[in-house]
């Protein structure tokens, strides 16, 4: 079962999740992380974009920054295309880059450019294509690679510092929970929830 097929199975739990991070946060962009991968980030963004298109009908767009594992770009059938990392020059292009996933979701994919994520954050490539998006899209996800395996996630942080940070009680390891959060503190960043994903009583969130 893929992260879009599983999506679909978190329905009520996304929209309740939306609904309390709307009540306490009036940001529009979003970056969905694990702590050190595995934890189903990309499911829950994918869950998250999917509620607030069906609940808020606002049309979303989810940007594959997980250069590593470019899952959202493979799902939307987007491989060898140009995306993110061919965004330095021109973030304002990004309507031209992005492909269908689900009705009222787009994917920006990774992109074919050898473009690092330090060169596409300090020359503000991604704030300049999130501001673009928002301009057509009522909300931007950005799926990355777990924090404590990626020093990629940790320089988005500066871009995009709302965060729903994901864990799993069978994959995520206290030490690596710890260093997340202490990640985001010494970013500047913000944890806006906190997910226990596959956990038997369901999730939790912490929003503040």
């Amino acid at each position: 079962m893929t992260p879009l097929d599983r999506s679909t199975l978190l329905h009520d739990e996304a929209a309740r999740l939306l609904a309390d991070i709307r009540r306490n946060t009036e940001t529009r962009t979003l970056l969905v992380t694990g702590c050190a991968g595995g934890e189903g980030a990309t499911t829950i963004a994918i869950a998250l974009a999917r509620a607030a298109a069906r609940r808020e009908l606002e049309k979303c767009l989810l940007v594959d920054a997980n250069f590593a594992r470019p899952e959202l770009t493979r799902l939307a059938g987007a491989a060898g295309r140009s995306g993110l990392r061919d965004l330095k020059h021109d973030p304002s292009g990004v309507h031209g880059l992005v492909a269908a996933l689900a009705d009222g979701i787009d994917v920006l994919p990774v992109g074919t450019a050898p473009t690092p994520m330090s060169e596409l954050v300090a020359s503000g490539a991604v704030a300049g294509l999130i501001e673009a998006a928002l301009a057509k899209y009522g909300l931007v996800l950005v799926d990355g690679r777990g924090l404590t395996g990626s020093g990629d996630t940790g320089l988005l942080l500066a871009a995009v510092p709302d965060v729903v940070l994901v864990t799993r009680s069978d994959v995520t390891r206290m030490d690596h929970f710890t260093a997340s959060l202490n990640d985001l503190s010494d970013a500047g960043a913000y944890p806006v929830a906190v997910l226990r994903n596959g956990a038997r009583r369901g999730w939790f969130s912490t929003a503040a």
